[in-house]
């Protein structure tokens, strides 16, 4: 069975909101502000935060770059918090 552009959507949109959860919980423990983040990743501030509110579809060298500045793997991003 097929998914429809909807429910992919819908998926899609769960998994960024995940993912930017976990940035932004990694980024607190690290005690590290957005600025710096951005800027140790190659990457402009207002993308990062975007990134982090699950509102932008990053690219795969972005989370290569965020995944080894936390020392994570991409599995990681996508698992589920209550953070």
């Amino acid at each position: 069975m097929e998914n429809s552009d909807e429910e992919f959507e819908e998926a899609l949109g769960k998994s960024l909101k995940t993912i930017g959860r976990n940035l932004q919980r990694l980024r607190t423990i690290a005690e590290k502000d957005l600025t710096e983040v951005a800027k140790a990743v190659h990457m402009k501030a207002e993308v990062l935060e975007t990134i982090e509110k699950g509102t932008h579809e990053m690219r795969v060298s972005q989370l290569a770059r965020l995944c080894a500045y936390y020392n994570v793997t991409p599995v990681d991003l996508f698992k589920y918090s209550e953070a």
